[in-house]
């Protein structure tokens, strides 16, 4: 899981910094290995843009587009009841306060308009790094998926098509000599 260093030290107490992320990714990546992230969750602030798209940047200074197999991406949520929890433990919160409202599955979530923006910019700036790198939504709505990709996945087997033209993809541009995962 990924965010850029302005929500890691807000809101990820305790956690490794981007810089030891993008190291160990960096190693993991040398070895041979193939990598995955989550950018999730993606938090609204002022500057949020630039910040993420600056994280974008970060990732793919460090690592070879080629090798990360997809991304995942979803706005930040949380369950009913865990509001009062957070805000219990951390009285200083600004997570919690936003203005949200109770999506399908009962969790609190950013309003779409929100979540819509900010899963386009993400698309883009992801696309302008490598348009073949997969990217999907988590735990998101059909109609989300439609709004920002311009389809929706009929099944999770359908899903699963698109993370195997992806795998398919990586394996017919891998450099020779490079171990496979």
């Amino acid at each position: 899981s990924l965010n850029p260093p302005e929500v890691i030290a807000a809101v990820e107490d305790g956690t490794a910094n981007l810089d030891e992320r993008l190291a160990a990714a960096a190693r993991v990546q040398a070895a041979g290995y193939k990598l995955a992230f989550h950018l999730d969750p993606l938090i609204y602030f002022e500057g949020w843009e630039a910040a993420y798209h600056g994280l974008i940047d970060r990732i793919f200074s460090v690592l070879d587009p080629d090798r990360v197999a997809w991304i995942s991406t979803g706005s930040f949520r949380y369950a009913p009841g865990l509001k009062e929890a957070i805000q219990a433990r951390f009285p200083d919160d600004e997570l919690t306060r936003a203005e949200m409202v109770a999506g399908p599955d009962g969790k609190q979530r950013y309003f779409k308009s929100i979540r819509e923006q900010m899963f386009r910019s993400i698309k883009e700036k992801i696309e302008s790094v490598d348009p073949a790198l997969f990217l999907y939504l988590c735990m998101e709505t059909r109609r989300m998926w439609d709004r920002v990709f311009g389809f929706v996945p009929s099944s999770g087997k359908n899903l699963d098509a698109l993370f195997d033209q992806r795998r398919l993809h990586m394996e017919a541009r891998r450099p020779t000599g490079r171990p496979q995962s």
